[in-house]
């Protein structure tokens, strides 16, 4: 088949350009595989002709927005601290659904129309991940204040900035993004 010719013709530095560079660096590299669909297939499963791409015409439910996340954190209030003093967020508490006895009071950061709840290791409410680790997560945020003015009021509150302490050039979900990154006080990545 066409495709399966195409995948031939790739090259080891050509595969290496696409890990750096996403889909569209393949667009670039090669002119022998021209469908788009067959460029996300071929990144979405690593390569592997063994994984088989799941169809996207009829899934089980289509997302249209993230509602919340959990992060499981060392220490509650020191995580609440820092989201609200350095990034804006705002700090809230709820009681536990019904199914728990008592009910138990959680807390959550929130911003925009999202949130992220707090589970305080150790202590998570169920369901939870299959692996808890404080510090794994790598989230992104959209800012509407200037990347130059965060990296400048990240530098006077004596924060590390990671990346030679520079904004750096990076493609998030909406685009081309300006980004400075820090981590939080469990080490997860903050962009």
């Amino acid at each position: 088949s066409q495709a399966l010719l195409s995948r031939r013709k790739l090259t080891t530095p050509i595969l290496d350009k696409i890990h750096e560079e996403g889909v569209m660096a393949i667009l670039r590299a090669t002119k022998s595989i021209s469908s788009p669909r067959l460029h996300a297939s071929y990144y979405s499963t690593g390569f592997n002709p063994s994984i088989r791409r799941m169809s996207t015409t009829n899934p089980i439910a289509r997302v249209k927005s993230l509602d919340h996340l959990v992060l499981t954190v060392k220490d509650i209030p020191t995580t609440i601290s820092f989201y609200e003093k350095y990034l804006g967020m705002k700090s809230t508490s709820f009681g536990s659904s019904s199914s728990i006895s008592p009910p138990a009071k959680r807390y959550a950061l929130s911003y925009g129309t999202q949130k992220i709840n707090l589970h305080q290791l150790g202590a998570e409410f169920e369901p939870k991940a299959k692996s808890v680790c404080p510090g794994s997560a790598d989230l992104c945020f959209v800012s509407d204040t200037s990347v130059d003015q965060i990296l400048m009021r990240l530098r006077e509150e004596g924060l590390e900035v990671l990346e030679g302490g520079e904004v750096v050039e990076r493609t998030g979900a909406v685009g081309k993004l300006r980004s400075v990154y820090i981590r939080d006080p469990d080490g997860n990545l903050i962009e």
